[in-house]
Protein backbone atom coordinates (compact mmCIF):
# COMPACT_ATOMS: atom_id res chain seq x y z
CA UNK A 1 0.00 0.00 0.00
CA UNK A 2 1.47 3.35 -0.97
CA UNK A 3 2.09 5.96 1.67
CA UNK A 4 1.47 9.67 1.20
CA UNK A 5 5.20 10.43 0.81
CA UNK A 6 5.61 7.70 -1.81
CA UNK A 7 2.57 8.75 -3.83
CA UNK A 8 3.76 12.36 -3.98
CA UNK A 9 7.42 11.32 -4.41
CA UNK A 10 8.62 13.41 -1.47
CA UNK A 11 11.78 11.32 -1.06
CA UNK A 12 11.64 11.60 2.74
CA UNK A 13 11.29 9.03 5.51
CA UNK A 14 8.79 9.28 8.36
CA UNK A 15 11.60 10.56 10.60
CA UNK A 16 12.18 13.45 8.20
CA UNK A 17 8.51 14.43 7.93
CA UNK A 18 6.60 16.65 10.34
CA UNK A 19 3.34 14.76 9.73
CA UNK A 20 2.22 11.15 9.88
CA UNK A 21 3.00 9.38 6.61
CA UNK A 22 -0.35 7.61 6.31
CA UNK A 23 -1.22 4.71 4.05
CA UNK A 24 -3.47 5.94 1.25
CA UNK A 25 -5.70 2.86 0.99
CA UNK A 26 -6.63 2.29 4.64
CA UNK A 27 -6.91 4.06 7.97
CA UNK A 28 -3.93 4.41 10.29
CA UNK A 29 -5.01 3.81 13.88
CA UNK A 30 -3.90 7.20 15.13
CA UNK A 31 -6.10 10.05 16.29
CA UNK A 32 -6.10 13.83 16.46
CA UNK A 33 -6.35 14.88 20.11
CA UNK A 34 -7.74 18.35 20.86
CA UNK A 35 -5.90 18.42 24.19
CA UNK A 36 -2.55 17.71 22.50
CA UNK A 37 -3.22 20.56 20.07
CA UNK A 38 -4.12 22.96 22.89
CA UNK A 39 -0.92 22.36 24.89
CA UNK A 40 1.48 22.89 21.99
CA UNK A 41 3.05 26.33 21.66
CA UNK A 42 3.51 26.75 17.90
CA UNK A 43 1.47 29.12 15.71
CA UNK A 44 -0.33 26.39 13.77
CA UNK A 45 -1.49 24.64 16.94
CA UNK A 46 -2.59 27.99 18.40
CA UNK A 47 -4.73 28.60 15.31
CA UNK A 48 -6.25 25.12 15.58
CA UNK A 49 -6.80 25.56 19.32
CA UNK A 50 -8.67 28.80 18.62
CA UNK A 51 -10.87 27.00 16.08
CA UNK A 52 -11.67 24.23 18.55
CA UNK A 53 -12.48 26.63 21.40
CA UNK A 54 -14.57 28.81 19.11
CA UNK A 55 -16.58 25.84 17.85
CA UNK A 56 -17.35 24.48 21.30
CA UNK A 57 -18.09 27.93 22.68
CA UNK A 58 -20.69 28.30 19.95
CA UNK A 59 -22.14 24.86 20.75
CA UNK A 60 -22.34 25.71 24.46
CA UNK A 61 -23.90 29.11 23.73
CA UNK A 62 -26.54 27.51 21.52
CA UNK A 63 -27.24 24.83 24.14
CA UNK A 64 -27.74 27.54 26.77
CA UNK A 65 -30.06 29.40 24.38
CA UNK A 66 -31.97 26.13 23.87
CA UNK A 67 -31.43 26.43 20.12
CA UNK A 68 -31.55 22.70 19.39
CA UNK A 69 -31.77 23.23 15.65
CA UNK A 70 -28.42 25.06 15.60
CA UNK A 71 -26.85 22.51 17.99
CA UNK A 72 -28.05 19.65 15.81
CA UNK A 73 -26.61 21.42 12.76
CA UNK A 74 -23.25 22.01 14.44
CA UNK A 75 -22.85 18.51 15.87
CA UNK A 76 -24.84 16.45 13.40
CA UNK A 77 -22.79 17.14 10.29
CA UNK A 78 -19.42 16.04 11.58
CA UNK A 79 -18.92 12.84 9.61
CA UNK A 80 -15.62 10.99 9.53
CA UNK A 81 -13.16 12.83 7.30
CA UNK A 82 -11.87 9.97 5.16
CA UNK A 83 -9.22 12.12 3.51
CA UNK A 84 -7.00 12.08 6.64
CA UNK A 85 -6.79 8.27 6.67
CA UNK A 86 -6.80 8.32 10.48
CA UNK A 87 -9.15 6.15 12.50
CA UNK A 88 -10.38 2.62 12.80
CA UNK A 89 -11.89 1.63 9.46
CA UNK A 90 -10.72 -1.72 8.15
CA UNK A 91 -9.89 -1.73 4.45
CA UNK A 92 -11.14 1.30 2.54
CA UNK A 93 -11.90 4.19 4.98
CA UNK A 94 -15.64 4.53 5.53
CA UNK A 95 -16.22 5.59 9.13
CA UNK A 96 -19.28 7.25 10.57
CA UNK A 97 -17.81 10.02 12.70
CA UNK A 98 -20.32 11.95 14.78
CA UNK A 99 -23.69 11.00 13.35
CA UNK A 100 -27.11 12.10 14.57
CA UNK A 101 -27.26 9.60 17.46
CA UNK A 102 -23.80 10.43 18.76
CA UNK A 103 -24.43 14.14 18.22
CA UNK A 104 -27.44 13.93 20.54
CA UNK A 105 -25.39 12.01 23.12
CA UNK A 106 -22.58 14.56 22.88
CA UNK A 107 -25.02 17.48 23.23
CA UNK A 108 -26.54 15.85 26.31
CA UNK A 109 -23.12 15.28 27.85
CA UNK A 110 -22.15 18.88 27.16
CA UNK A 111 -25.31 20.12 28.92
CA UNK A 112 -24.31 18.04 31.95
CA UNK A 113 -20.68 19.19 31.78
CA UNK A 114 -18.88 21.61 34.04
CA UNK A 115 -18.07 23.70 30.95
CA UNK A 116 -21.79 24.23 30.38
CA UNK A 117 -22.41 25.23 33.98
CA UNK A 118 -19.39 27.50 34.44
CA UNK A 119 -19.00 28.82 30.92
CA UNK A 120 -15.31 27.84 31.01
CA UNK A 121 -14.32 25.61 28.15
CA UNK A 122 -11.05 23.92 29.03
CA UNK A 123 -10.78 20.36 27.83
CA UNK A 124 -13.56 19.11 25.61
CA UNK A 125 -11.78 15.79 25.08
CA UNK A 126 -12.99 14.72 28.54
CA UNK A 127 -16.43 14.27 26.98
CA UNK A 128 -15.38 10.84 25.72
CA UNK A 129 -15.14 9.66 29.32
CA UNK A 130 -18.82 10.27 29.90
CA UNK A 131 -20.52 9.12 26.72
CA UNK A 132 -20.88 5.48 25.81
CA UNK A 133 -19.94 5.06 22.16
CA UNK A 134 -17.96 8.30 21.94
CA UNK A 135 -14.25 7.61 22.25
CA UNK A 136 -10.97 8.82 20.87
CA UNK A 137 -11.89 7.99 17.26
CA UNK A 138 -15.08 10.05 17.42
CA UNK A 139 -13.35 12.93 19.24
CA UNK A 140 -10.63 12.80 16.58
CA UNK A 141 -13.23 12.91 13.79
CA UNK A 142 -14.95 15.84 15.45
CA UNK A 143 -11.66 17.70 15.93
CA UNK A 144 -10.55 16.98 12.38
CA UNK A 145 -13.75 18.48 11.00
CA UNK A 146 -13.33 21.59 13.14
CA UNK A 147 -9.74 22.16 11.96
CA UNK A 148 -10.24 20.82 8.43
CA UNK A 149 -9.39 24.14 6.78
CA UNK A 150 -6.15 24.46 8.74
CA UNK A 151 -5.23 20.86 7.86
CA UNK A 152 -5.92 21.49 4.18
CA UNK A 153 -3.75 24.63 4.21
CA UNK A 154 -0.97 22.75 6.00
CA UNK A 155 -1.13 19.95 3.42
CA UNK A 156 -1.09 22.46 0.56
CA UNK A 157 2.05 24.10 1.97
Amino acid sequence: MPKFSEHFRLGLTQAELDFVDVELNTDTQLYICPYAIQIRDDDWSATCGDLIRSFFSEVLNQLRADNRRRVDHLLGHLREPNETRLGQSQGRPRGAGVGDDRAALLAGALVRSRAYQTGLLEDISEAELFIHGVGRDTISDLTTNIIRGALAEYTRQ
